[in-house]
């Protein structure tokens, strides 16, 4: 008989692996998608004064899309300029589209934290198995 210890695949993972990166992906996922709004002061070309209302955005680490909603408007003033800040919609809320930067950097670093999960696991797995060896 062959007492020689098996040789794990090289991408073959545990399953204690996989339930530790549904986890992790999990918390991923919610921190880019729960909303983080904050009051702040926009300043616009075509104003005469300040701007306060909410900016609501969403991305980890960075924010990959915001949405601009102006609450305390001067009279008569339009306070963003259409190619300024994005799009425009009816109810008087823009959207930033101009995130070509933001995307990438999160994308890798969420990958990132995702690959780091999966070498720390499989490397506590695979020290288990030899020492219980």
């Amino acid at each position: 008989m062959n007492d020689a210890p098996k040789k794990r695949p090289l991408f073959q993972i545990h399953l204690s692996t996989c339930n530790v990166l549904m986890f992790v992906a999990g918390g991923l996922m919610w921190a880019n998608l729960t909303p983080r709004t904050y009051w702040t002061t926009f300043a616009a070309s075509n104003c005469v004064g300040p701007v306060r209302g909410a900016s609501t955005c969403y991305g980890w680490p960075m924010p990959c899309f915001i949405r601009l909603e102006a609450s305390q408007v001067p009279e008569g003033v339009t306070p963003f300029n259409i190619g300024e800040f994005g799009l425009r919609f009816s109810d008087g809320t823009y959207y930033v589209d101009d995130m070509t930067f933001e995307i990438p950097i999160d994308v890798t670093v969420n990958a990132s934290i995702l690959l780091f999960t999966v070498f720390v696991a499989e490397w506590l797995a695979r020290r288990r198995e030899r020492r219980h060896e």
